[in-house]
């Protein structure tokens, strides 16, 4: 780890460190766990499930830009891949991270440039955060009605433009830019079904909308990478938003603690690929594209 990776990890832990003393500060941890007594087993598991398809959706999602850049990594070793880069993600965030391995792994194996590789891995984080910010545009606007509905249309409409603009610009065929979006809106879907799964499980009533709306809030906070793995970040975003929609903080942290464990025992599936290396196979293809400039 370099002396830059270093000053980055104690930053991160800092202000994770931070954001999660300062919602014990206001919320009771003792109605938290209290919450998390009586969950249902059930609606974890099926949780869990939905994320792990999540997932899955994100494996084939970034295998179709391989394939359009000419990579031949085979779905299998693709996934196992992703997998291994999940966990250093939870596990290791300041050091190694997933995203970085992932585009030296295959820089290494598949003779390819690291900026090349790194604008790949990129376009996989823009394509997903495209629909991300839609899906919270449009719920958000739900909650207002009428204006707010008009104004979340606005909003994704604002977001796509530049979007499918710079993918035009990029060299990305109508078919490409329909089929990434098309994967990123099934990995959304799935994760959000899996937070409504959460929800279940506490048997929340009432406000619905509002929870699931904060929990997508959370999840573009906890991409921006200002905590170490968006630890702390997502809980923040909760006890904050909690307050602006009258919901309870407490239930709103609860189902934020939910996920992160749910996404940390999935990734716990990566350390596996630790102990057993990855094979070097490749998929053959009949047409192989210019990669992503």
């Amino acid at each position: 780890m370099t002396w830059k990776n270093t000053i980055s990890t104690l930053i991160k832990l800092t202000l994770s460190s931070l954001a999660i003393w300062y919602v014990l500060q206001k919320v009771s941890f003792a109605q938290v766990l209290k919450a998390m007594e009586h969950v249902s087993f059930c609606w974890i598991v099926l949780a869990f499930v939905l994320f792990v398809v999540s997932k899955l959706f994100s494996v084939a999602r970034l295998q179709h830009l391989f394939k359009r850049s000419g990579i031949p990594i085979d779905f299998t070793n693709n996934m196992k891949l992703y997998w291994l880069g999940m966990f250093y993600n939870q596990f290791l965030p300041g050091g190694v991270g997933g995203d970085v391995y992932k585009a030296m792994w295959i820089s290494k194996q598949y003779t390819r440039g690291k900026v090349e590789m790194a604008k790949l891995i990129l376009w996989d984080r823009l394509s997903g955060m495209v629909a991300l910010l839609v899906l919270l545009f449009v719920l958000a606007g739900f909650l207002f009605s009428g204006i707010g509905v008009l104004l979340g249309v606005a909003l994704s409409i604002g977001v796509y433009i530049p979007y499918v603009l710079f993918a035009y610009r990029k060299k990305q065929s109508r078919k490409s830019i329909i089929a990434i979006e098309g994967y990123s809106y099934l990995i959304q879907f799935s994760q959000f079904a899996a937070a409504f799964c959460l929800m279940c499980s506490l048997s929340i009533q009432g406000r619905e909308l509002s929870y699931l709306v904060l929990f997508l809030v959370s999840s573009v906070a906890s991409v921006v990478p200002l905590t170490l793995g968006g630890i702390g970040a997502r809980e923040f975003t909760f006890m904050i938003g909690s307050g602006y929609l009258a919901i309870d903080s407490e239930l709103a942290i609860t189902i934020g603690f939910l996920f992160y464990i749910v996404s940390l025992l999935a990734s716990l599936g990566g350390a596996v690929y630790l102990f057993i290396p990855l094979d070097v196979r490749k998929e053959e293809f009949t047409t192989l594209t210019k990669p992503l400039s």
